[in-house]
């Protein structure tokens, strides 16, 4: 549940900062404004990796309960904390 919490944090932290970095550029600071698309452009690429190892992580899992012969989802495994 965790490593979930942070890809929101990241996405939404990235949208944020779009929208702030649009109303910066209409008020005509240009070089302001292309700094912070860097930043931005580090916030989208750490979600994009953070959600890469989320899926990784459930495939893992996912063939390891196959190997095992259980089900692949039960409640449980959707319940379950990933502290």
């Amino acid at each position: 549940m965790q490593l979930k919490k942070i890809q929101a944090i990241l996405v939404l932290s990235s949208i944020l900062l779009a929208v702030i970095t649009s109303i910066i550029a209409f008020l005509g600071y240009k070089e302001i404004a292309g700094n912070l698309v860097t930043v931005g452009a580090f916030f989208v690429i750490a979600a994009f990796l953070n959600g890469y190892y989320i899926l990784k992580r459930g495939f893992i899992r996912a063939r390891k309960q196959r190997q095992e012969g259980k089900p692949i989802l039960t409640k449980s495994l959707l319940d379950e904390d990933d502290s």
